[in-house]
């Protein structure tokens, strides 16, 4: 997204390359079930719910209206499923309000701003991870949340708008789904496609764990640099296949 904008003002997008966002391979592997059930029990989640979680600052962008809107209309279909919404910000108290308006605040829970170290058990928690981001009427937009790549890393398959660098990592059918921005209907569908089929969470997760375990990690990332730097100090042109990551 942000090349496409540059190359609009004339910059030449072959001079561009394009470095994710990283996370540690093993990002939520020592996570214990004890801790999990800790949480859960915190937060008052039933044992045989399916768990549904999003992350992030309380900020428009973020779309989180849009998810609770599409959740919505989930529970009216499935009832054993709850969504955690976790994050701190300027609409904390304007989500908990929508939740309430639209009848599903016994379903959700918004716990507000969470520790760094809470971080991978809530996304060991969960069964199902979602980023409904928003390009804001003033332009404002999402690049690619780090909390997508630590998602793949939990093994969790993302659910996530098709805008800006969310693509880049997230690709439908393949470890999760791609929905349009603001479309409360394609959420709602996406999320009742996965609760109702564990085989296919399971083997989008999977493929999620692996594009972290065999490229987007912070070894990786950083050989790319390393690299890169190398060749710009020595006065070379970077080669073409000096690439930072392969997931197709």
């Amino acid at each position: 997204d942000l090349t496409e904008r540059l190359g609009a003002i004339g910059i030449d997008t072959k001079k561009i390359g394009l470095v994710p966002n990283a996370v540690e391979a093993d990002f939520s592997g020592d996570v214990t079930d004890e801790a999990v059930g800790k949480l859960k029990s915190t937060l008052d989640i039933p044992t045989d719910h399916t768990v549904v979680l999003a992350v992030g600052r309380m900020v428009y962008v973020k779309g989180f209206n849009y998810l609770l809107e599409a959740f919505a209309r989930v529970i009216g279909e499935i009832p054993d499923v709850t969504l955690v919404l976790a994050g701190g910000g300027m609409l904390l108290n304007e989500m908990k309000e929508l939740a309430g308006r639209l009848g599903i605040g016994d379903r959700v829970r918004i716990p507000g701003a969470v520790m760094r170290d809470e971080v991978p058990v809530y996304f060991k928690m969960a069964d199902i991870f979602v980023t409904p981001s928003i390009r804001h009427e003033s332009g404002a937009v999402d690049g690619l949340p780090v909390v997508v790549p630590e998602a793949m890393a939990a093994g969790l398959p993302v659910i996530g708008s098709d805008l800006s660098g969310i693509p880049v990592l997230v690709r439908d059918g393949s470890n999760g789904a791609l929905v349009k921005e603001r479309d409360v209907k394609g959420l709602a569908e996406a999320m009742k496609m996965l609760i109702r089929n564990p085989a296919k969470r399971r083997a989008y997760g999977e493929r999620s764990k692996q594009i972290i375990k065999n490229s987007v990690n912070y070894g990786n990332i950083a050989g790319y640099l390393s690299t890169l730097y190398r060749e710009i100090a020595q006065n070379r042109t970077p080669a073409e296949d000096i690439t930072p990551f392969e997931i197709d």
